[in-house]
Order: C-alpha cells, then structure tokens, then sequence
C-alpha cells in the first residue's frame, strides 16, 4: 500500500507501478489496472514472438469499451489489431489524464527541471533540444 501523499518507492514493473500510482491517485480499480495493462500485454506478446507469457501461466481476458483482449498463456495473441491498439491506446490516454488531474497527484506539485527548460529575457521558455 502507498502512503498517502507520497509516491511509491519500492514498486517495479510496469503492474506494479500502475497500481501504486492508482492508489497514489486515489483512483484505483480492478478495472482500471486491467485496461492500463493491456498495452503493456501486447509490447511483451511482440517480445516473445507474438505469444502471451502469462503471470504464473495464467491467461487474461479485458474488454475496453465493447471491444475484447484475450491472452492466453502461451499461444498466439489474436487481438492486436489497429483497432485494438488504438482503443487500448486510447483508454491508458483516459487514465493517465485522470491520474494527472486527481487532488493527490496535485498536491504533489512539479519537479523543476532546469536542464529541460531555458528562460529568455522576453519571459518565454522554450525546450531544450
């Protein structure tokens, strides 16, 4: 469990940041967790030759708007599609602006970042490239 206000220190892999961050964000869901992970199951099914590796061979099934993901441990993905993609996409896009625009991720303010940001005598910044 993630202590309120602060961010998570110990979490790795992308599951397991997502739930931190979702918790962090008091916005956490099974739901939720299952449509962020869809993305990050088909960039590993890519790596693994186009078969799903299921945590603990265990297979998935989400859907995201009407629109089914199955992954079954050790087979063939079948369900990435543009539309697939683009929908899956599309919902993590959804989240993270949620995730983004919660109270708690607020209240933790910015990071200043000098090296990304270059102030001119005009008052205008820019990029640094």
């Amino acid at each position: 469990m993630v202590a309120a206000g602060r961010p998570p220190s110990n979490a790795t892999g992308f599951y397991s940041v997502s739930k931190a961050v979702l918790q962090l964000g008091a916005l956490h869901s099974e739901e939720r967790l299952a449509k962020l992970n869809v993305g990050a199951m088909l960039r590993n099914c890519m790596h693994a030759n186009g078969h799903h590796q299921g945590y603990q061979g265990a297979d998935t099934a989400t859907a995201i708007d009407s629109v089914e993901f199955h992954f079954e441990h050790d087979k063939p993905v079948q369900c990435g599609s543009w539309h697939q993609v683009l929908t899956a996409l599309s919902s993590s896009v959804e989240i993270t602006r949620a995730i983004i625009g919660s109270p708690a991720m607020k209240a933790l303010g910015t990071i200043p970042d000098i090296c990304a940001v270059a102030t001119f005598a005009d008052g205008e910044a820019v990029p640094q490239l």
